[in-house]
């Protein structure tokens, strides 16, 4: 493992354990009980070798079919201890008991759901898909709780979106005072890139929940961003 050239000019970022590796389902619903049970099941051990969060996201399922599912990753998450994001509308999040809500660029603002939360008298971790340049996105940024920011490194998930790179990560993770999750081609090695320049929070789809052993991926994924969080507190 080693970080880019000319290393990072580390500031540890603001932390959120909750966040430190979230776990994203695959964009594709499962479509039998088999296939959801194997989702279950690579979920319970994604938490078991350390994601501490699960973000449900399955953009092309209906309003009920998000409910049923958002319930059942409710209920594991209240079983397993991990914390649970809902990726979709505010108003599904507060009713299947999400712990947090992640919203995109096309999707409601988070001032929004904020007041929408604070009318429900609800706790809800409010979390934006920023994307560079983050200039551009400073309301949505600030009344956020989190953000991802995407993509870091290349990703078949993004085709054709140029890669950031670390550094104008570690830019964000030093400027915006709040949690900022590393997304994007996330691995092992990726994840130590981003903890050298004192990012504390990755996330990743295909690396974790798309593997057949999500324990040992989240667990690699965990060492590295612990090895690279402490080389840079070295450097």
């Amino acid at each position: 493992m080693s970080a880019s050239s000319g290393g990072p000019d580390v500031a540890v970022g603001a932390f959120d354990a909750r966040l430190a590796l979230v776990a994203i389902t695959p964009a594709v619903a499962p479509e039998t009980a088999s296939e959801a049970g194997d989702l279950r099941r690579r979920v319970v051990d994604a938490a078991a070798g350390g994601a501490t969060a699960i973000m449900l996201r399955h953009p092309g399922a209906s309003t009920n079919e998000l409910i049923a599912a958002g319930k059942g990753f409710a209920a594991l998450a209240e079983e397993q201890g991990f914390f649970f994001i809902l990726n979709g509308a505010p108003e599904i999040a507060l009713e299947i008991g999400a712990g947090g809500v992640h919203l995109g660029v096309r999707t409601v603002d988070p001032a929004a759901v904020r007041r929408i939360a604070r009318r429900a008298q609800r706790e809800l971790l409010i979390g934006y898909s920023a994307h560079y340049p983050l200039e551009d996105q400073s309301p949505q940024i600030e009344a956020a709780d989190y953000v991802t920011y995407s993509p870091i490194f290349a990703t078949p998930s993004k085709a054709g979106a140029p890669p950031l790179g670390v550094e104008e990560l570690w830019r964000a993770v030093r400027t915006i005072g709040k949690p900022v999750i590393a997304l994007g081609g996330m691995g092992p090695d990726e994840a130590y890139q981003a903890g050298c320049g004192g990012c504390r929070h990755v996330a990743a789809i295909s690396a974790v929940l798309g593997r057949h052993d999500a324990r040992a991926a989240a667990r690699a994924i965990r060492t590295g961003l612990s090895a690279g969080l402490a080389a840079g507190r070295e450097h």
